[in-house]
């Protein structure tokens, strides 16, 4: 009895530009699914904090959005973390507050004025 190597169908039946073609689309796929979902070290780099403050606030709950786990890794959607970060916003005040004088004295630095 001879043996035969078995492989998979896709590899016996394809040329080889088809299965280049197959491994570019994969890629890009990848590269798409990158550009929604974001791991825990991209986050940090996104939002300019340290990895370990993500993981914190990862466990507190109702503290960050809720993460999606692929594998062993937790990944977050990019358009609820925008989401979130539009919620943690604080309007800013205008400056010079209304009712205040902006033209200040100069500050003599040493002497009498």
């Amino acid at each position: 009895m001879t043996e035969s190597r078995l492989e998979p169908a896709h590899v016996v039946s394809e040329s080889e530009g088809t299965r280049r073609t197959r491994g570019l689309q994969v890629r890009v796929a990848l590269q798409e699914v990158h550009q929604e979902f974001l791991c825990a070290r991209d986050v940090a780099m996104w939002l300019g904090l340290p990895y370990e403050t993500v993981r914190c606030w990862q466990k507190q709950p109702g503290a960050f959005p809720p993460s999606y786990k692929f594998g062993r890794k937790n990944y977050w959607r990019r358009t609820e973390l925008e989401a979130w970060a539009e919620s943690k916003r604080t309007p800013r005040e205008p400056w010079p507050p209304p009712g205040v004088d902006s033209r200040r004295r100069p500050v003599s630095h040493g002497g009498r004025p």
